[in-house]
């Protein structure tokens, strides 16, 4: 009985910090958006839309389909008493998604984007910007992964949290401050606060999650290659770009 209640318990909790920050994050959403729609002239506002769109597809490829599969191995590594290997599923993770970061932020800083911007979007404004696009890249890649390791975790508050809820609660904030002492901003300054926004959650996650990990034990008996995980994940990836071009 203690069981199922502490089963409820935790279902209740983490349904209403779901529901709660789903409610805070579009709000959030919502206030930036207006904000912005104040402090960019339309076509900057257009070119940051778009950016925003390029970013996240790029994001999704980047991820591997490695968001998902962390959940999965997180949370089965736990349920069967095996902290070690879930130790070790978030570091071969946060490798791999290094990798495919990195690799897809080197694209768009260096020629990729600009021509892009150039060839497909027809905007000189979007190719000077292409260098905080590729950053903005790997901050979206990995606060959408430790999101998603704290859910394997069981921590929905957490994941909730650092979901994009701190990124966009920073980034309303500082774009308010710009409206009330300056009145107006440009494209360079709205995607380099949207960035600095998603680094401190980013830091912060970080910090939370180290604590997480030095709590699991560390074992070279735990049985998880890098092969193992992409078995998983390269199924998801593709699935989850053919959701993405189909919305």
């Amino acid at each position: 009985m203690l069981h199922k209640r502490s089963i409820k318990e935790k279902l209740l909790k983490g349904g209403a910090w779901a529901f709660a920050g789903k409610v805070a994050t579009a709000f959030t959403a919502l206030a930036v958006n207006a904000l912005l729609a104040r402090l960019l002239v339309p076509e900057d506002i257009g070119a940051y839309f778009l950016i925003l769109s390029l970013v996240s597809v790029t994001a999704i490829v980047a991820q591997l389909g490695l968001t998902q599969t962390i959940v999965r191995l997180v949370a089965e590594s736990l349920a069967t008493s095996r902290p070690a290997r879930a130790r070790l599923a978030v570091r071969l993770a946060v490798r791999l998604t290094a990798l495919g970061a990195l690799l897809m932020a080197g694209l768009l800083a260096f020629g990729g984007g600009a021509w892009l911007a150039d060839h497909f979007f027809h905007s000189q404004i979007m190719s000077k910007v292409m260098g905080l696009a590729a950053v903005w890249v790997v901050i979206n890649t990995f606060q959408q992964l430790i999101a998603e390791v704290y859910r394997g975790f069981h921590d929905i508050r957490l994941a909730t949290i650092f979901g994009g809820l701190v990124t966009g609660l920073l980034a309303m904030l500082i774009f308010l401050g710009l409206w009330l002492l300056q009145g107006y901003s440009d494209l360079h300054q709205a995607i380099l606060v949207t960035v600095i926004a998603g680094c401190s959650s980013i830091t912060l996650s970080s910090l939370f999650l180290l604590n997480k990990l030095k709590a699991l034990p560390a074992s070279t008996d735990a049985q998880l290659s890098i092969s193992d995980i992409m078995m998983i994940s390269w199924p998801l990836w593709v699935s989850n770009l053919m959701l993405f071009a189909t919305m």
